[in-house]
């Protein structure tokens, strides 16, 4: 039962964090794009969200150096 808020409320999702492209304008800001995005039989929990959050900053800032 997926759903999500545009506000500050809780996300309900079985997709795997930070698998689905994303970008605030352009044509990967559209919530239509499902071309890379993974899915996880589980709904994922707030533990893994975090795990899949810090393990995505680190490679941003190995992005950044290079």
């Amino acid at each position: 039962m997926p759903t999500a808020s545009s506000g500050g409320s809780p996300v309900v999702s079985n997709i795997v964090p930070f698998s689905k492209p994303y970008s605030q304008v352009g044509i990967k800001g559209d919530p239509y794009i499902f071309k890379g995005m993974k899915l996880q039989k589980e709904i994922v929990s707030a533990k893994e969200y975090q795990a899949a959050l810090e393990k995505n900053g680190k490679k941003k800032k190995i992005g950044i150096k290079q």
